[in-house]
C-alpha cells in the first residue's frame, strides 16, 4: 500500500471557558437546584407508589402568566409581579380605574374581616399621601381653650375692708 498518507488528526482544541456573569451563574445554579428538586420529587412519588395520585405542583417562575403560587412566599412573589406589571401602566389616565376595578374584583371572595383589614391598610396609605402632600406644613391644630385665671377672684377690695382691725391683725404685727 503505497501510501495512503495519513493526515494527522487535529487535536480537538479545548473550548474556551466562557466566564458567566453573576446573573447567569445564579440562573444556572437555580436551574440545577430545580432539576434536583424535580428528580427528588419523582423519586418520592415512586417510593410511595403515588403514580396514580394527581399531585398539584406549584410552578414558580418569573412569568406572571404561568405562575401558580402555593405558599405564602409564592403569593408574595406573585403579588409583586402583578403589581410591577400594573405599575407599568401608571402613566395612563385610566390607571386609577384599573386599580379600582381590580381591587373590587379581588375583594369579592374575601371575608368581611379581610376586607376591613384592607380598608385599614388603604386608610394608612391615604394618611401617608396626605402627609407627603402637605409636607408636614399645614394649618396648626386649633388650640383648645384652657382654664383662665380669674384675677378678681373671690377677694375684692370690699372684702378686705371687712377684715381691717380684726383679731388676727395683731398676730401679723407681732411676727414682724
Amino acid at each position: 500500500m503505497l501510501g495512503n498518507p495519513r493526515k494527522p488528526k487535529k487535536k480537538a482544541e479545548p473550548e474556551k471557558e466562557v466566564e458567566l456573569t453573576k446573573e447567569e451563574a445564579l440562573l444556572e445554579s437555580r436551574k440545577r437546584e430545580e432539576l434536583v428538586k424535580e428528580s427528588d420529587f419523582k423519586n418520592a412519588l415512586d417510593l410511595f407508589g403515588a403514580d396514580t395520585v394527581v399531585v398539584k405542583k406549584a410552578v414558580v417562575t418569573g412569568d406572571l402568566m404561568t405562575m401558580t403560587p402555593a405558599t405564602n412566599a409564592d403569593f408574595t412573589k406573585f403579588s409583586q409581579l402583578l403589581a410591577d406589571r400594573a405599575k407599568s401602566f401608571s402613566e395612563s389616565p385610566h390607571y386609577a380605574h384599573l386599580v379600582k376595578e381590580t381591587v373590587k374584583s379581588l375583594c369579592e371572595p374575601l371575608s368581611v374581616d379581610d376586607v376591613r383589614d384592607l380598608v385599614k391598610i388603604l386608610n394608612l396609605l391615604v394618611n401617608d399621601k396626605i402627609k407627603s402632600v402637605k409636607g408636614g406644613k399645614g394649618k396648626p391644630a386649633p388650640k383648645k381653650p384652657g382654664a383662665k385665671l380669674n384675677v378678681k377672684g373671690g377677694a375684692n377690695e370690699e372684702n378686705f375692708e371687712d377684715h381691717i382691725g380684726d383679731k388676727y391683725d395683731d398676730i401679723a404685727d407681732d411676727f414682724m
